[in-house]
């Protein structure tokens, strides 16, 4: 799963070039957007290899959910404690108060974003209700249920966000739409892992696993407007490749550690690097700063999560004494 881990990190810093471009040049450009549909598949693939057999028993299931929480919500927490310290600096109290709802990932309608304090949480919404469907419902379905669902969430996703390139979700005007368009690419997730169990058959090389989000994202910044056909192409067929292309990079080589460190950052980094940089911003910051101060927090989170997992565990005997 190494190459997995590296992609993993690779879809990261896509989606921090993209809200970077966003931050210096107040618009959007090119369809970086869709590594968060990679990221979507991915999460199927592997909750689906690493989970459904064990919630063939009530137990696990019923605890699953819990554990996810424990997992994604501190870290998108410390993201929205940052979003909520840039937001105090730039707007009065009263408009900033209602906002912090988004701390506890529950969005916010008013305004041009549903979580203004932490922009990509409205993404990690929609994966756990994705993961609930997964553990209660899409656990006990036969591959034809699944190709379905992926299908009419596929529909649903085209026809309410091709006006839009398929860039939807964040926003409270195409907010629902997030629903479809994670529940596609995380089914799609779950097919492959029943189909391939690691053993891809389809085409896909490590070498272009790890080149085709790079090219593909950079070169839609030189031609931009991409059509929405294109950003469906790009999840359907050539995401399943990256992912192909992933499952046969070698454990052995010697850039394991390096994609082991890139996939151990890329959740901090998504989670934290819009308010990080915008806060930077906010203090008069150069958009280079900004960018450091994003790649940083990333850097020191694992660690950091560690040492405070180590100080509860030290803890623990001692209560139970007491």
């Amino acid at each position: 799963m190494t190459g997995l881990d590296g992609l993993r990190g690779v879809a990261a810093f896509a989606v921090l070039g993209y809200h970077l471009h966003i931050l210096v040049f107040e618009a959007s450009r090119g369809t970086a957007f869709l590594a968060v549909d990679f990221f979507f598949m991915l999460s199927g693939y592997v909750m689906a290899r690493t989970y459904e057999a064990r919630w063939e028993s009530p137990s696990p299931a019923a605890y699953f959910m819990t554990s996810r929480l424990q997992r994604l919500w501190p870290t998108m927490a410390v993201g929205g404690a940052i979003g909520a310290v840039a937001a105090f600096i730039q707007l009065p109290v009263s408009d900033v108060l209602p906002m912090l709802l988004n701390l506890l990932l529950i969005p916010w309608f008013v305004g041009i974003l549903a979580f203004p304090l932490n922009v990509p949480a409205w993404s990690i919404l929609f994966e756990l209700a994705a993961n609930l469907a997964h553990v209660f419902v899409l656990r006990r379905l036969r591959m034809r249920s699944l190709v379905a669902i992926a299908a009419l969430a596929g529909l649903v996703f085209v026809v309410g966000g091709r006006s839009q390139g398929l860039d939807v979700g964040s926003r409270p005007d195409n907010f629902l739409l997030g629903l479809p368009r994670v529940l596609m690419s995380y089914t799609i997730g779950i097919i492959l892992w029943r189909s391939w169990r690691d053993k891809p058959a389809i085409t896909g090389s490590p070498s272009f696993a790890f080149l085709a989000m790079p090219l593909i994202f950079g070169t839609s910044l030189v031609i931009p407007n991409a059509s929405w056909i294109a950003n469906l192409l790009f999840i359907t067929i050539v995401c399943p490749m990256i992912m192909a292309g992933g499952l046969r990079f070698p454990a052995a080589s010697r850039w394991s550690p390096v994609l082991s460190v890139a996939g151990a950052m890329s959740f901090p980094l998504y989670a934290v690097h819009v308010p990080a940089m915008v806060l930077v911003k906010y203090l008069g910051g150069h958009w280079t700063l900004s960018l450091a101060t994003a790649i940083a927090t990333a850097a020191l989170f694992p660690s950091v999560r560690r040492a405070i997992s180590a100080a509860m565990t030290r803890r623990r005997p001692i209560e139970a004494v007491a």
